[in-house]
């Protein structure tokens, strides 16, 4: 279990669908599931953390809105439904597996038509793709 301040600085926190992270000035990368911080990984030396926790407005916008229907707990699933059927949601709203926790379908609405804003989008939302089809890493 890590704690933030004993990591140096935060400079980056990004909310992702089911986790938080955060990018640390001492290189290290530190998630939270709701529970707890945790180290993840660390970086190599050289590799600018804020490039590499920089995000497109697209991908912000349907975190926001993922962030407004449900809490962390529910995101992972809710982001996996949208991540289906963008299209339908009121399918997503229909198959969502917590019939008492009052997701409304507006929230749904929004999180459909953020998704597929970013789908368009998507070969311009990640900064890291160009990286990733190198087969070079960031991380040690």
């Amino acid at each position: 279990m890590a704690r933030l301040n004993e990591t140096g600085t935060e400079l980056a926190r990004t909310e992702y669908s089911d986790c938080r992270v955060a990018i640390m000035s001492d290189g290290s990368v530190l998630w939270n599931q709701g529970a707890c911080w945790r180290t993840w990984k660390r970086q190599k030396a050289g590799a600018d953390p804020v490039v590499y926790a920089a995000r497109s407005a697209e991908f912000h916008a349907y975190i926001r809105a993922l962030e407004a229907a449900c809490d962390l707990a529910h995101r992972a699933q809710l982001n996996a439904l949208v991540d289906q059927m963008p299209e339908d949601p009121d399918a997503v709203w229909s198959l969502f597996d917590d019939p008492g926790y009052g997701l409304e379908i507006r929230d749904v609405v929004r999180c459909c038509r953020a998704w597929q804003r970013l789908a368009v989008n998507s070969k311009q939302w990640d900064p890291c793709q160009r990286r990733r089809n190198s087969g070079e890493s960031a991380f040690d």
